[in-house]
């Protein structure tokens, strides 16, 4: 069994935690991989001609990188993202299958707000980022309670640090937030409306073999029992994470991290049968439900809302 090499985009840790371990306890080299890790961050580039800009514009540079430039073998992203983005990126990449974290996110309001509850975001709009895991959590969690018509989510470059300070000041009244930026808000006054959990997908490259994505699993599947063993090991990365960038707002202790957010499980090459992802399974293509958050959702503004908080 020879030694395969796989570049890896590296970003946020609750994402790509299981491959570090993996990395770091030898899973991997017992697999024959190697792994690069390759930051996914880049000054600013121009969309490429042919390609939605929602999808490879300015903030996507995993994606990018790996449908564009070829630059990376692997990255995940939450289910619907990499159905969307594997059909249009010029590269055939594929969904080797489901990530390994499973990940909390919610939808956070301003210290400075009159927003408390799911019902009070009618007509309010929410700081997200488009065709992510939490743009679509607010198309599932607040249009199911409200309706589609108040449901507001509007995209927001920044990054989370970025999101976590305009909550905070009382710039924005309601936006999306995961770990560690979730603990980071609350540290800063910021209050939870709802929280749930959403599952992603690995995507690869075209030339991975079922067996190089079977070695893959398996170290991954380690390493994510590894991390149940002892989660609050972990801790320390996610509080570097959460300090790296955070002028302006108190930084967060070990103690104010919660990780008993934290999910991790063994990653599937098997999709879950009642995934409430795309309708299409892990083929590519945009499903129904993609195509109609797509049409329903483009392009909103601040100036829809309809109700001030």
């Amino acid at each position: 069994m020879g030694t395969r090499t796989i570049r890896v985009a590296d970003r946020w840790a609750i994402f790509n935690l299981p491959w570090h371990v993996a990395e770091e306890e030898a899973y991997f080299a017992e697999e024959g991989i190697a792994v690069e890790f390759t930051m996914s961050e880049a000054a600013p580039r121009p969309t490429p001609s042919g390609y939605a800009t929602a999808l490879f514009g300015e903030g996507r540079n995993k994606e990018r990188a790996f449908h564009i430039d070829a630059a990376i073998d692997a990255y995940n992203t939450c289910e619907w993202g990499a159905i969307q983005r594997t059909s249009a990126g010029q590269r055939q990449g594929k969904i080797i299958g489901e990530r390994s974290s499973v990940v909390a996110m919610a939808i956070v309001a301003s210290p400075s707000s009159k927003i408390h509850a799911l019902r009070d975001l009618a007509g309010v709009p929410i700081a997200t980022s488009f065709y992510n895991g939490d743009h679509y959590l607010i198309l599932e969690l607040v249009g199911g309670a409200v309706g589609r018509d108040d449901t507001l989510p509007v995209h927001t470059e920044g990054g989370y640090h970025d999101r976590v300070r305009k909550l905070v000041s009382g710039e924005i009244q309601a936006g999306t937030l995961m770990e560690p930026y979730l603990s980071l808000a609350e540290k800063n006054g910021a209050r939870i409306i709802t929280e749930t959990y959403f599952r992603g997908a690995e995507v690869g490259s075209p030339d991975l073999s079922p067996e190089a994505i079977a070695r893959i699993f398996r170290a991954l599947g380690k390493a994510a029992r590894k991390i149940n063993g002892d989660l609050a090991h972990y801790v320390p990365r996610f509080v570097a994470e959460a300090n790296r960038d955070a002028a302006g707002l108190i930084p967060i202790e070990a103690a104010d991290f919660r990780w008993q957010r934290l999910r991790y499980v063994e990653p599937s090459r098997t999709r879950r049968p009642n995934s409430a992802g795309p309708t299409t399974g892990w083929s590519t293509g945009t499903s129904s439900r993609q195509a109609i958050a797509t049409k329903t959702w483009s392009a909103p503004t601040w100036s829809r809302s309809r109700r001030s908080r």
